[in-house]
C-alpha cells in the first residue's frame, strides 16, 4: 500500500486555544512505527511539545508545505490503547472538558512530561561475519564464552539481564566489548502499563431452567418489552 496518512495529534498544553487536533507529517522512518495512542515530540511555534497521537487521516485540510514532522516516537507502545480512543471525544462532549484533560484520564501515572528519561545499557553481537568472530574468540575464558552464546540465542540483551542469565562480571563485558566481539548501546526504557493482560474468562454454561428463561425473556423483548417475574431466592443467580 502506498496510501499517505498523516498524524493528527492532541498537544498536551491545557490551554482552550490549543483545544483541537494538529496534523503533522510522519517521516519516512518512522512510517511502519506510528500507531495510535503514541505519546510523540512534535514542533509547535518556537518550542518542541509532546502530544498524543488520536487519528492517522488520509485527507487533511492544511496545505502539505505547511506541515511539520513528527521529531521523536517517546514510547515503544502507545500509552493508550486504541480501544480507549473513542472515550476521549465522549468525554469531552459528557464533561465539557478538553481533549488533553481527557486523555491525561486514560494516561498511565508517571509518563506525564518533565519525567526524567531512563536509560539502560544494551548489548548487542558485533556486526562481523562468523569467521571473523571466530577467530576473535580464541583465548576467550568461559564467562566470555557464555556471555556471547547468550547473546547468539536472544541478541540486544540488557546489561543486568545478561549478567544475570550468564553469571558474568562487568569485566568481562568490558573485555568483549575492547576485543570487538560486543557492541554497548544506551537506549531509552520505559515501564509497559500494559504489560499485565487479564487471562480470557470461559461463557457460562447454562441450566435448562436458565434456558427456559433467557428464551421466555427474549421473546417478550422482541415484541417490544413486558414485564417478567423471575423467582428464586436471593443469591441464586437469578
Amino acid at each position: 500500500m502506498n496510501d499517505v496518512y498523516y498524524a493528527g495529534i492532541v498537544i498536551d498544553r491545557s490551554s482552550l486555544a490549543l483545544d483541537r487536533i494538529y496534523h503533522y507529517n510522519i517521516p519516512s522512518e518512522m512510517k511502519g512505527k506510528i500507531q495510535l495512542g503514541l505519546r510523540v515530540l512534535v514542533p509547535f511555534g518556537y518550542s518542541t511539545v509532546q502530544g498524543y497521537i488520536y487519528s492517522l487521516d488520509k485527507d487533511i485540510d492544511i496545505p502539505l508545505d505547511k506541515l511539520k514532522d513528527i521529531k521523536k516516537i517517546m514510547d515503544s507502545y502507545p500509552l493508550i490503547k486504541a480501544n480507549l480512543l473513542p472515550l476521549i471525544p465522549w468525554m469531552k462532549d459528557e464533561y465539557h472538558c478538553m481533549l488533553i484533560d481527557a486523555i491525561q484520564c486514560l494516561v498511565p501515572p508517571g509518563t506525564r512530561i518533565n519525567i526524567k528519561e531512563k536509560t539502560q545499557r544494551v548489548i548487542y553481537l558485533a556486526d562481523d561475519n562468523e569467521s571473523t568472530r571466530s577467530g576473535k574468540q580464541r583465548k576467550l575464558n568461559a564467562n566470555m564464552k557464555a556471555v556471547l552464546a547468550s547473546l547468539e540465542e536472544s541478541d540486544g540483551v540488557p546489561v543486568r539481564e545478561l549478567l544475570s542469565n550468564t553469571g558474568a562480571a562487568e569485566s568481562t563485558i568490558q573485555a568483549l566489548a575492547k576485543r570487538g566481539l560486543i557492541k554497548i548501546e544506551i537506549e531509552e526504557t520505559y515501564r509497559n502499563p500494559w504489560k499485565y493482560e487479564p487471562p480470557l474468562t470461559k461463557a457460562h454454561e447454562y441450566n435448562d431452567e436458565q434456558r427456559d428463561a433467557i428464551a421466555s425473556i427474549t421473546k417478550i423483548m422482541n415484541k417490544g418489552g413486558g414485564t417478567v417475574l423471575l423467582r428464586g431466592v436471593t443469591g441464586s443467580g437469578k
